[in-house]
C-alpha cells in the first residue's frame, strides 16, 4: 500500500498477539498466542470484538476470536539494514463497548519515519464483566492492551521498530485507556509517552458503574443463577457469544445512552490486577510511569452524543419535554446519584445551562456545551492540570476547533449541517478511517493533514509536539497546573494557530460541587484548583 504522499509500506494484518478467549478462556486474562510453523499469511485483519451495535438488523456484529493486530511499516530491516524507527501503538475509541484499531490507516502517518501497530481488544461484557472478586476481577480488554505492548516489546524490532521508543495514543475511551496505562503497574515500562486525544481516565465513562446490578439484570434475562460468583459466570460460559452480547442494548435508554454499560473497574481481588484504587487516588499520589503526555480536546465536545437526535425531530422534542427523566442516561449519572438526589440534581443542572429556554434546535449550542462539559471537557482537563502537577515530564495540551468539509456528525446525522467540531473530528486528519470520508478535497483540509499528522509524528519521534510552523509550544506550568492558568495550544485554522491560556474551558465549579459521587473523577475536586 502507499501513503497519501505515494510512500510505500508494508502492511501485516492479523497477526495473533494473544489466544482466541473463547470457552474456557472467556472472561479469563488473555492467554499466550498459540505457534505456527513456516510462514503466515498476514494479508487479510482479523475480525473485529464482537460488540453491540444497536443497528437495527445488525444490532450484534464481530466474532469473539479477536485478538489481533496489525502492523504498518515503511522500512523493514531487510539484508543486514539496521532499522529502529519510534513506533505508534493506537487504542481505538468506542466507549469500551463498540469499535475496532482495523479502520484506523496510515495514510498520513507513515509519510513520516515511524511503525504503526492497531489491534482489537475485548469489548462490553466480554471484555470487562467483573464480579468484583477473585472470579473475576475484570478489566479483561485493559489487558488484552497490555498483552498488545508486550506483543511488542518482543517483536517490533522484526518490523523496523525501536521497542524502547514506544508511544501510545488513542481517542476518546482510546485516551482514557492511555491515561489508564500510565496509572497502572502493569504497564510499566512498555511505553515512552502517551497521546489522549478528547478522553481521560477522569471522563464519566473512565469507570464502570453498577456492575453487581448489572449482571444481576443479565443474568434474569438469560435464565441464570447468582447463587454465586462462579455460577454466574459459568453460565455465561455457556451463552453464545452474540446472545450475551445482545443484552447490554437492555441498559441504554436514550439514544446510546447511557454510552458505556461495561468498562473499567478497580479490581477488589486476583492475583494480576491492572488497576486497584480508582483513577483519581492514583493520580493524585503521583504512582504513576513518569512520562511525556499530550491531552487534548475540541470545541464542540458534546456533539457526540448529541448528533443522534439533534436533527431527529422526535428526538428533540422527547428531549424538550422529558429531560427531568433523560439528563440522568444522557449525562452518565444514572447509576451515582441516588433516587432521592436526582431530580433535584438534574433540575439545578437544567436551569444552571437553559435557564427559562427551552431545550430545541435553537438552543442547540447550549446543550452541546453542557454534554461536553460533563462527558469530556472539565475531567479532560483536571487530569491533565493534576498529571502535570504530580510528574516532571512534560504535559502538553491542545484544543481544536476546526471543522473541515466532513465531520464525524456527518455520518451520525445523515446530513452536512455544521453544528461545530465534534468529538474525534481531529482524528479526521491523522487516519484514513473508511467509515468516514475522506478530508482531502480543499486546500484548507489538506494542510491540516499535514499540521496534524505532522504534529503526531514530531511528538512520536522526538518527544515534543510541533504543529505546522508553530515550534514554540509551551507544556502546562508545573508549579501553577491545580491554580493557575492552563497553557495550550489554539489550532483554529491552518493558519491561525497560537498559544493561549485559559482557567477552564467548561464548567468545573458547576460539576464539581454537585453531587455525582463519581467512582473514577473523585469530585468533589475543584478545591484542588483555588
Amino acid at each position: 500500500m502507499q501513503t497519501w504522499m505515494g510512500r510505500n509500506v508494508s502492511a501485516f494484518l492479523g497477526i495473533p498477539y494473544a489466544a482466541p478467549p473463547i470457552n474456557g478462556n472467556r472472561f479469563l486474562p488473555p492467554q499466550p498466542p498459540a505457534q505456527w510453523s513456516g510462514i503466515r499469511n498476514a494479508g487479510s485483519m482479523g475480525s473485529i470484538c464482537i460488540q453491540y451495535t444497536g443497528a437495527s438488523g445488525s444490532e450484534v456484529v464481530g466474532n469473539e476470536d479477536c485478538l489481533y493486530l496489525n502492523v504498518y511499516t515503511p522500512i523493514l530491516p531487510a539484508n543486514g539494514r539496521n532499522v529502529s524507527l519510534p513506533v505508534l501503538v493506537y487504542i481505538h475509541p468506542g466507549a469500551f463497548m463498540i469499535g475496532t484499531g482495523n479502520v484506523f490507516g496510515p495514510r498520513y502517518l507513515l509519510d513520516y519515519n515511524l511503525v504503526l501497530v492497531t489491534f482489537n481488544y475485548r469489548l462490553g461484557i466480554l471484555g470487562y464483566l467483573t464480579t468484583e472478586d477473585s472470579v473475576v476481577p475484570g478489566n479483561m480488554g485493559l489487558k488484552d492492551q497490555v498483552a498488545l505492548l508486550r506483543w511488542v516489546q518482543q517483536n517490533i524490532q522484526s518490523f523496523g521498530g525501536n521497542p524502547q521508543e514506544v508511544t501510545i495514543a488513542g481517542a476518546s475511551s482510546g485516551a482514557d485507556s492511555v491515561q489508564l496505562h500510565y496509572l497502572s503497574r502493569m504497564s510499566r515500562g512498555l511505553f515512552k509517552r502517551g497521546i489522549c486525544l478528547s478522553g481521560s481516565s477522569l471522563i464519566p465513562i473512565g469507570m464502570m458503574r453498577a456492575p453487581i446490578y448489572k449482571n444481576t439484570r443479565v443474568a434474569q434475562a438469560l435464565n441464570c443463577s447468582y447463587s454465586s460468583s462462579r455460577t454466574l459466570v459459568n453460565c455465561f460460559r455457556r451463552i453464545p457469544a452474540a446472545q450475551l452480547v445482545l443484552q447490554e442494548g437492555m441498559f441504554q435508554y436514550f439514544y446510546y445512552t447511557p454510552v458505556q454499560i461495561f468498562g473499567p473497574t478497580v479490581e477488589r481481588e486476583g492475583s494480576q490486577p491492572f488497576i486497584t484504587r480508582l483513577p483519581y487516588e492514583i493520580l493524585r499520589t503521583g504512582d504513576i510511569q513518569d512520562a511525556p503526555i499530550l491531552f487534548s480536546s475540541v470545541t464542540q465536545e458534546g456533539l457526540v452524543p448529541v448528533a443522534f437526535f439533534i436533527t431527529n425531530t422526535t428526538g428533540l422534542s422527547y428531549l424538550s419535554e422529558n429531560w427531568l427523566e433523560v439528563f440522568p442516561y444522557l449525562l452518565e449519572y444514572i447509576y451515582t446519584v441516588t433516587s432521592e438526589n436526582r431530580n433535584a440534581t438534574t433540575t439545578k443542572i437544567y436551569q444552571y445551562y437553559f435557564g427559562s429556554q427551552s431545550i430545541s434546535l435553537a438552543t442547540n449550542q447550549t446543550l452541546i456545551q453542557m454534554v461536553g462539559d460533563r462527558d469530556f471537557v472539565d475531567d479532560i482537563e483536571t487530569a491533565a492540570r493534576i498529571q502535570a502537577f504530580v510528574q516532571s515530564s512534560p504535559v502538553y495540551f491542545y484544543r481544536f476547533s476546526y471543522r473541515g468539509q466532513y465531520s464525524v456528525t456527518d455520518f451520525i446525522t445523515g446530513t452536512n449541517i455544521n453544528f461545530g467540531v465534534a468529538h474525534t473530528d481531529d482524528t479526521l486528519y491523522l487516519s484514513n478511517n473508511p467509515n468516514f470520508p475522506p478530508s482531502e478535497n480543499t486546500p484548507s483540509d489538506r494542510a491540516m493533514i499535514t499540521i496534524m499528522s505532522g504534529l503526531w509524528a514530531s511528538f512520536v519521534t522526538q518527544g515534543i509536539p510541533r504543529a505546522g510552523e508553530y515550534t514554540n509550544w509551551q507544556p502546562i506550568n508545573r508549579k501553577s497546573a491545580m491554580t493557575g492558568p492552563l497553557n495550550y495550544l489554539m489550532i483554529a485554522s491552518p493558519s491561525s494557530i497560537s498559544l493561549n491560556q485559559t482557567l477552564a474551558f467548561g464548567h468545573p465549579q458547576f460539576w464539581d460541587n454537585l453531587p455525582l459521587n463519581e467512582p473514577g473523577s473523585g469530585r468533589p475536586t475543584y478545591s484542588l484548583r483555588k
